[in-house]
């Protein structure tokens, strides 16, 4: 998706979030290992939380920050979200899965920053902003819970 404004950004980010969440959830029942499963689930859960905490943004910004438009730099290299739902994550092992959720939400933040760099107005930017910190602080907080499931 070719991200033009910053609707488009919160609509796309929405939309991976909710995309992401309905095939770990689907691969969840499909997998055999119990541990893998649960993680899938836990995952599951986590993306609709994002699903839902990005469409906050949306609901709270002034139409003239999501109005406002920017270079997208990554409009020739999407993120492919296409293969998520193969149902190869039925197939990983616990490390396998968790090595992919975090490259993808490491796509999504950098696609962000490189946005940042081509925001202008401030209203905008400080949106962009918010978004990005959450993604940040949410990445984070995923991978210590992670980290810790993973001790069990």
């Amino acid at each position: 998706m070719s991200v033009q404004t910053l609707e488009d950004l919160i609509n796309w980010t929405q939309q991976l979030h909710g995309h992401l969440a309905t095939c770990l959830a689907d691969c969840a029942r499909r997998q055999g290992d119990q541990r893998a499963s649960a993680l899938l689930d836990y995952l599951a859960g986590h993306e609709r939380k994002l699903e839902s905490l990005v469409a906050g943004f949306k609901q709270k910004a002034g139409t003239k920050a999501l109005r406002a438009s920017f270079y997208d730099p990554h409009s020739r290299r999407p993120i492919d979200a296409s293969h998520i739902c193969d149902g190869h994550f039925a197939e990983l092992q616990y490390e396998q899965i968790w090595r992919e959720v975090i490259d993808f939400h490491g796509q999504i933040i950098d696609r962000y920053r490189a946005l940042l760099r081509s925001a202008g107005g401030t209203e905008a930017r400080e949106l962009l902003e918010s978004l990005l910190e959450r993604q940040e602080r949410e990445a984070m907080r995923l991978s210590r819970q992670v980290g810790r499931m993973a001790d069990l």
